[in-house]
């Protein structure tokens, strides 16, 4: 199994289900990046991960295995990205947000500079986030209004 392997799988729990257990098989990963994306040199990124045509990854981004940034996404500069998240087309995370596990963020929805997004969050497509948003909830809305978001 000297292979290396890439998983292409959009559901974020079933990913990471599989790239988990191909890593604890030590199986090679590696990531696909798309030569029509722009990504930092001085950005860094695990394995297992899609970078799609037209996404941007901006300087001193930090980004775990597993993620899936598509089409036209803009990750600004000093972001973090958790392991097996998804930011969805035309998604724009402003500089220093962090994006926690299997997080999905909608398409063309923005996130405002410095804001922490938990784990197993889904953001709404158009949606924007200008607050903190804890972990395990599901919001929408422009803006997000933490008081109308559902916990799964």
């Amino acid at each position: 199994h000297n292979r290396p392997l890439f998983v292409a799988i959009g559901n974020n729990q079933v990913r990471c289900q599989i790239v988990q257990k191909l890593m604890s098989l030590n199986f090679p990963g590696f990531n696909v990046i798309d030569v029509q994306s722009i990504l930092s040199k001085h950005s860094s990124l695990g394995i297992f991960n899609y970078i799609a045509k037209g996404a941007v990854i901006q300087t001193r981004v930090q980004m775990g295995n597993g993620c899936i940034i598509n089409s036209g996404a803009v990750i600004d500069h000093e972001c973090e990205i958790a392991d097996f998240a998804h930011i969805s087309p035309n998604a724009t995370l402003c500089g220093g947000v962090k994006i926690g596990q299997r997080t999905w963020v909608g398409a063309g929805a923005v996130i405002k500079e410095g804001v922490q997004i938990g784990s197993d969050v889904i953001i709404g497509a158009g949606s924007v986030v200008l607050k903190n948003v804890p972990d395990g909830i599901t919001c929408f809305g422009v803006p997000v209004k933490l008081k109308s978001c559902q916990r799964k």
